[in-house]
């Protein structure tokens, strides 16, 4: 999209600025008249006006916000290079580099608007009326499973019931082993 043989500066971006902003305004004014409810071409169909108004709305956003945001970095890049601007504390000069990186995320923005009105073009040559698309089923869901089933054999409950029982017959003998200490260490006078 730019040619690099070309100076690119404040001067030049402003061009392109202005150009855009033309080409997004007269864009804006062309289907204006669609959702305009005075007017002989009225398009009276929700979904349609919402496509209509979306686009509109975008264009006018980015002409009004961005746009002057990088006008002003144009602004600044032009007054630096002519040394009459005075920076102030932790201001930084607007390089041409940087006005070329702004641009190209700006202009994204720029396609962006023109694909959403070359769609209303085709939607105004079909008189309005959008292609009916065939509803499309979501597909059925699939089980998750989270792993292999875990079924117990009776080879493992076999298992599992010694373990208990080894577990069981060891806490007895620590019991046992326990109480005969005790007695050791306090032995019972009987009389």
């Amino acid at each position: 999209m730019l040619n690099r043989n070309i100076l690119m500066d404040g001067h030049y971006f402003i061009g392109l600025l202005e150009k855009s902003t033309q080409q997004i305004n007269a864009l804006c004014d062309e289907f204006q008249v669609y959702i305009d409810e005075s007017s002989d071409v009225y398009v009276k169909n929700e979904d349609t006006q919402g496509q209509i108004q979306t686009a509109i709305g975008k264009g006018q956003l980015l002409i009004n916000q961005k746009f002057k945001q990088f006008r002003g970095l144009c602004d600044k890049n032009i007054n630096a290079k002519n040394d009459s601007l005075q920076l102030k504390e932790g201001e930084f000069v607007t390089r041409d580099e940087d006005l070329a990186g702004f641009w190209d995320m700006v202009y994204l923005q720029v396609e962006d608007i023109n694909r959403m009105f070359e769609k209303l073009s085709e939607l105004r040559k079909n008189n309005w009326i959008t292609e009916a698309k065939p509803a499309i089923k979501p597909a059925p869901k699939k089980k998750v499973t989270t792993g292999p089933k875990t079924t117990e054999t009776a080879a493992s409950k076999a298992r599992a019931e010694a373990a208990r029982q080894r577990i069981q017959e060891m806490k007895k003998k620590a019991a046992l082993a326990k109480n005969q200490n005790n007695e050791q260490q306090n032995p019972q006078i009987i009389n």
